[in-house]
């Protein structure tokens, strides 16, 4: 399994050092409530809220780059029932109530970049565990849905399963491994984000998910909710596949072709999950400036990164979100810097929403 050497964090570590060093000033704890309009409903500036103080920032031009909705189970509709979010729980879509006097268009809200290998830690949120889980199925593990049928060849690509997953009617597959794997996969959900309590507390609550059982396959099965005799027809089958060295359902490669060993099983559960919405506000092409929904560009208005819409469609390749990040930031932020150099011929100084709210 190979991890990364570097990470997200370190990147934006890297650039904020730049920023500051450019003479740039990054105000943490400062959550944008309204913006500054002057009195031609011109962007101006945001309102924003301190921990014991309101702050007006005035600006020539504002770059919004406030992130996704996935958090915000309120703004997302029935497409995603059954899908758990596992991205930052600062996606809140507050940017959807601070623009909403502005009329910006948007496209796609119900959009998601769908992953597999959830689990569902609370309702609606998740953790990964993709690492793990390709682990077991390395060494043979299958998967199976409800009714104990195996649903998909367990070494294909993720997309393979996650559209696998979508096709069931609770949304839910199970992964079956023994215990020989499950040692293995344990050492790597302790590695990432998983404690030992965390999952020992999976074991004890039987009646609430995530679903995480063992025993042997009658009972494991029993315990999961999964037909309890087609499992086992399904095994049966499937130590066949491995005996064979071909796999006459789906076709899996010879080489994740394993025998279970033991008569003890265990049985946990995989989701879809997401971490960044897809859809949002519509900008001009040329630089990221956001529009109206009568396709007018909004003054002094840009927006960058997850918040903007329909840079990879209805779907993504794996970690083009970063790049979409960095390319559009660095876009949106090159337009907004020459949009205030440029005079602002007639500019009225007074703001209709520069006063500052009670806190």
């Amino acid at each position: 399994i190979e991890l990364p050497s570097a990470s997200s964090y370190e990147f934006i570590q890297k650039v904020s050092k730049a920023f500051a060093a450019a003479g740039g000033q990054i105000l943490l704890d400062t959550r944008v409530e309204k913006l500054m309009l002057d009195n031609d409903k011109q962007l101006r500036g945001v309102v924003a809220a301190q921990k014991d103080q309101m702050v007006n920032i005035k600006a020539r031009s504002v770059v919004l780059a406030a992130g996704g909705h996935g958090a915000n189970q309120k703004m997302r509709g029935e497409e995603s029932e059954g899908i758990d979010y596992y991205g930052p729980m600062t996606s809140t879509g507050d940017a959807y109530q601070f623009n909403a006097d502005l009329d910006l268009q948007t496209h796609d809200l119900g959009w998601y970049k769908l992953y597999p290998h959830g689990v569902e830690v609370e309702p609606g949120v998740a953790k990964l565990t993709t690492y793990a889980s390709k682990q077991a199925t390395d060494m043979g593990a299958i998967y199976v849905n409800s009714k104990g049928k195996r649903i998909v060849n367990e070494s294909n690509v993720y997309t393979a399963f996650r559209n696998a997953i979508l096709k069931q009617d609770d949304k839910v597959a199970f992964l079956v491994m023994d215990e020989r794997t499950w040692k293995k996969v344990y050492d790597l959900l302790i590695l990432h984000d998983f404690t030992p309590e965390e999952i020992q507390s999976f074991f004890d609550s039987k009646d609430k998910r995530p679903i995480f059982v063992k025993g042997d396959l009658a009972d494991a099965a029993k315990q999961a909710g999964i037909d309890v005799d087609e499992l086992a027809q399904t095994v049966k089958n499937y130590q066949g596949y491995v005996k064979d060295g071909h796999d006459h359902e789906f076709g899996r490669d010879p080489k994740f072709l394993h025998q279970f060993e033991g008569q003890t099983f265990y049985i946990i559960e995989q989701r879809d999950r997401f971490a960044t919405t897809l859809g949002g506000y519509s900008v001009n092409a040329d630089n990221l400036q956001l529009v109206t929904t009568k396709d007018a560009p909004v003054a002094n208005y840009f927006g960058a990164g997850e918040i903007i819409g329909g840079a990879n469609g209805h779907d993504s390749m794996p970690s083009m979100m970063n790049t979409w990040g960095i390319s559009s930031g660095y876009v949106a932020g090159a337009a907004a810097s020459d949009n205030a150099q440029r005079p602002t011929p007639n500019a009225k100084p007074q703001l209709a929403m520069m006063k500052p709210t009670s806190w």
